[in-house]
């Protein structure tokens, strides 16, 4: 399969008025065994044109302040991705590899405080040199019967970047994850899950520079009252976690289901990524979907 894109944007406001032409391919080669098995090897590139006006927002402990970066460009990024899965009576795994390299990154960076009237961290986003990001994910799914299933996920994204000559760890890299669940069927339209993720805790050496700035990562130990909720936790790394969930799901009709959700039912505090915000609190959701 091959497609292909182009997107002209525009960004304007006040004074300032730019536009960027963002192109998108993509081209996929798939061998496939109906019903037993699949592989596949994939080529993309994309851009992404910013906003030059974006502002990102980093949870409300105080930690940084925010200031747009009217120089933003564009940031150009290829792929490539290899993959398999197989498929028996009751087992399925697959797994894949994937490799990206993004030009003129868009990525958080740190200003000299001199630049602003302020005595908090300065970020805003700018556009580094490259970014390199590599990663690997791996599935497992197992029927032990009629009515009892399990299922095992692993991924890992590794990532650095470069700027100016100088090369550190990127926040946008995660360590190594995974999740577990375990479901049951009670009938075909009635089953109920419980899972658990968790996450490997990251070095000191893994962190990206900006961490140092970050309160929820790096405790200011002369300014204890911007990092009430960690401050006792010293800048040694990102801590590992571990969360649980449970899920329920009534398909009333083929065209009708309904499903209760409780996430991070331990109210954990943890990262998806091995830097940046926080994740915390408990959450019920209620979903209900129809199909016509």
């Amino acid at each position: 399969g091959l497609r292909g894109s182009i997107f002209s944007v525009r960004d304007s406001g006040g004074d300032q008025a730019r536009s960027w032409i963002a192109p998108t391919a993509d081209i996929a080669l798939n061998l496939r065994r109906p019903k037993r098995s699949a592989s596949w090897i994939s080529l993309s590139t994309s851009s992404r044109a910013p906003n030059l006006f974006e502002l990102f927002y980093e949870g409300d402990t105080g930690a940084f302040y925010q200031t747009a970066n009217p120089d933003l460009e564009v940031q150009r990024s290829w792929m490539v991705e290899l993959g398999s899965k197989r498929r028996s009576a009751r087992l399925t795994y697959q797994g894949s590899l994937f490799a990206i390299r993004i030009d003129g990154l868009i990525e958080e960076g740190a200003v000299a405080l001199s630049q602003v009237q302020t005595t908090k961290a300065v970020v805003q986003l700018r556009n580094l040199d490259m970014g390199w990001f590599g990663g690997a994910d791996l599935g497992i799914d197992h029927r032990l019967s009629d009515f009892w299933a399990h299922s095992h996920q692993f991924g890992l994204v590794l990532g650095e970047v470069r700027k100016a000559g100088i090369v550190h760890s990127s926040r946008r890299a995660a360590p190594l994850q995974g999740r577990h669940a375990l479901t049951h069927n009670f009938s075909k339209k009635w089953w109920v899950e419980a899972n658990v993720a968790w996450a490997a805790p990251v070095g000191a050496s893994g962190l990206a520079p900006l961490d140092a700035l970050d309160i929820r990562v790096c405790a200011a130990p002369e300014q204890p009252w911007l990092a009430s909720a960690q401050a006792g936790l010293d800048c040694d790394g990102s801590p590992g976690w571990v969360t649980a969930g449970l899920r329920a799901v009534w398909e009333r009709k083929k065209t009708t289901r309904i499903g209760l959700r409780f996430d991070n039912i331990t109210d954990a505090k943890y990262r998806t990524h091995q830097s940046a915000s926080l994740a915390k609190g408990f959450t019920a959701r209620l979903d209900v979907e129809v199909k016509f």
